[in-house]
């Protein structure tokens, strides 16, 4: 069974079916959901194996080359199975042509035609076309393969945390003398991150805030409304934070809101007040789940230090503040 079978999708899916098709299939068979079932547990590491050769342009491509040549393989043992079978034909239509050449010998042979010069065009472009895509390959599979076999000893969970470092040191160095390279990481990292995200709340979210009388100031009390908030995990045990994210999703928005009922609406009113209540968002939700974004963990692929739980709060369409009762 191929990765693509394992992600149920086609061959030519694009990358973001594929990370939706993970994400999907994660949500289902997370070992998290399922405690004890060794069956669920091999499922997933089937998942995660698949996602982490498909979501990467180059090791994708030398996955599906890979994948070709074992498809055609079958193929080219029936061809040579089908030619032995005619042998015997071919040694006939040998001899009948050296019979052929033994009855004209002697005579001179016809004067051979000039090679058209647009063959000749075509061949020595077709060589140099060649000659650029073989210097090409050269160049770029061995910073591929030193950085597949460097992610490797980074996600190894022996590896010490110094030892880390510094092959990320080394990563940073490839990306650094070959901007191909960059680029493609730089994409693997960009779709690691929207892999990462949750979405918190997709409908309004309106809270009363100050309205037990904490607000001071101009804005006693008044009312917010947030359109929608996105959470960004870290990438040290994102698949269990998010994985826990959602399950816990209703008493997480619910204490949101416990929170933000308690703070100063003046606050919320001030220029710098969609950074403040960024940082409530950040705070409720790892505290509620026992996260501290705040520590260093171990290094990832992604990420030195790593980090747990919420990393990033997205207030994409921000908010609105609407004032209540003026302060007296």
């Amino acid at each position: 069974m191929s990765h693509y079978d394992t992600l149920e999708v086609v061959s030519h899916a694009s990358a973001e079916t594929i990370r939706a098709a993970y994400r999907s299939l994660m949500q289902r068979h997370h070992p998290d959901k399922h405690p004890g079932d060794a069956a669920m547990a091999a499922r997933a590491a089937q998942l995660t194996q698949a996602y982490e050769v498909l979501s990467e342009p180059a090791r994708r491509a030398a996955y599906d080359q890979g994948l070709a040549r074992a498809l055609a393989t079958p193929e080219r043992g029936a061809a040579r199975d089908a030619g032995a079978g005619t042998a015997a034909a071919a040694a006939e239509a040998l001899a009948a042509r050296r019979a052929r050449l033994a009855a004209v010998r002697g005579q001179a042979r016809p004067p051979r035609r000039p090679v058209p010069k647009w063959l000749w065009v075509v061949s020595v472009t077709g060589v140099v076309l060649a000659g650029l895509w073989w210097g090409q390959s050269r160049v770029l599979a061995p910073p591929t393969q030193e950085l597949a076999s460097l992610r490797r000893l980074v996600e190894a969970p022996d590896t010490p945390e110094a030892q880390r470092r510094e092959l990320l040191g080394r990563k940073e160095a490839w990306m650094a003398r070959d901007p191909t390279l960059r680029r493609l990481t730089q994409e693997a990292q960009a779709r690691d991150r929207a892999a990462r995200a949750f979405v918190l709340i997709d409908t309004p979210l309106r809270v009363v805030v100050g309205g037990a009388g904490g607000g001071t100031g101009a804005w006693s009390a008044a009312e917010i409304e947030i359109p929608e908030i996105d959470l960004i995990v870290g990438s040290f045990e994102s698949a269990r934070t998010l994985a826990h994210l959602d399950r816990h999703r209703a008493r997480l928005v619910r204490e949101l809101g416990e929170r933000l009922a308690r703070e100063d609406a003046s606050v919320l009113a001030r220029p710098y007040a969609r950074e403040q209540l960024t940082r409530i968002v950040l705070e409720s939700v790892n505290q509620s789940i026992g996260a501290d974004a705040r520590q260093e963990y171990p290094s990832t692929w992604w990420e030195s230090p790593g980090r747990h739980g919420v990393a990033e709060v997205v207030l994409r369409q921000g908010f609105e503040l609407l004032r209540l009762q003026a302060f007296r």
